[in-house]
Order: structure tokens, then sequence, then C-alpha cells
């Protein structure tokens, strides 16, 4: 993993492979490496706005990369904290 683009790519395959959600709910990906977690890509996953007026929240979840494996993890921003390992499945 070498760019928060592959990074955004590889969460958003591996949630639509473990059937977490599909593909056309995901819209876009914020975030990048963290500081507090060398060596990992924190982002958050985005769905689409279809409101004409405005949406409100669109976060779908949070999640980690490992840069090296591209191994994905969900993250407990509440703590700041990587938590379990989702993409045993694909």
């Amino acid at each position: 993993m070498t760019s928060d683009d592959g990074a955004c790519e590889r969460v958003i395959a591996v949630l639509a492979a473990n059937k977490i959600y599909r593909a056309d709910q995901m819209a876009s990906c914020d975030g990048g490496k963290d500081e507090e977690h060398p060596g990992f890509y924190i982002l958050r996953i985005n769905a689409h706005c279809r409101e004409p007026q405005g949406c409100g929240s669109v976060l779908l979840g949070w999640y980690a990369i490992n840069a090296k494996t591209g191994a994905v993890f969900e993250m407990d921003v509440a703590e700041w904290q990587i938590g379990s390992r989702i993409d045993w499945k694909d």
C-alpha cells in the first residue's frame, strides 16, 4: 500500500467482498496515514447523499489498513484504537 487512494480501494473491496456494504453504497473515502499508528492508513468510508436538500452524516464506518500487508481492521475512533481484523474472508 503506497497511497491513500490505494488504501481506499483496498478497504472498499474488502467491505464489498465480505458483504458488509454493497459497492454501490460506498461513495468516497477520507483519511490517510496516522502519526499515532505508524504504518497504518486510517480511513472513513462515506455513503452517497441522495437527498436534494443535503444529508446529515453519510459515515458508514472507520477502518485501519496496514500499509505493508493490506490487512483491514475496524477502527474504534472513540478510543483511537485499531480493532478486529475484517479481511479474513477475501
